[in-house]
């Protein structure tokens, strides 16, 4: 029995909460881009703790219910699924591109402006978007 819904397991209102958590840290992380430090460091742990949570929840939940999207017969949920993983597995590439690439020159003591903030603009759009589509995924198969 979750927090929001009855019918949700402990676990996936946890992370819930957690990846609202990250959204918020996100926004901080973007109104604070005029100190590159504190901004990457914002920006790369929630990068980071994205990682572990689509390792440790999102991954084996997927692969424990992957008999609801094959065969894929275009249903809402599958949609919902296929098109929250996709957005979801792009934002965390690019957010680790820009994440590492921030770590090499804080380590290297090399200038901290890490990317352009076109691809930085598109990370914060698409892992915006996945957690919308999570928290749609979230109402549809839980409330």
């Amino acid at each position: 029995m979750g927090i929001f819904s009855p019918q949700a397991d402990l676990i996936y209102d946890i992370n819930l909460l957690v990846q609202s958590v990250l959204v918020a840290l996100l926004v901080l992380g973007w109104i604070n881009s005029k100190s590159y430090k504190t901004h990457g460091t914002i920006m790369a742990t929630a990068t980071l703790i994205q990682i572990i949570t689509i390792v440790t929840i999102m991954v084996p939940s997927l692969v424990l219910n992957l008999g609801a999207l094959v065969p894929f017969e275009g249903k809402p949920g599958q949609i919902i699924t296929i098109v929250h993983s996709t957005v979801g597995t792009i934002a965390v590439i690019l957010g680790c591109m820009l994440s590492l690439k921030f770590l090499k020159a804080l380590r290297n003591t090399e200038p901290l402006s890490c990317g352009v903030k076109e691809t930085m603009y598109a990370t914060l759009s698409l892992w915006l978007l996945s957690f919308l589509g999570g928290f749609v995924f979230y109402i549809y198969y839980y409330l």
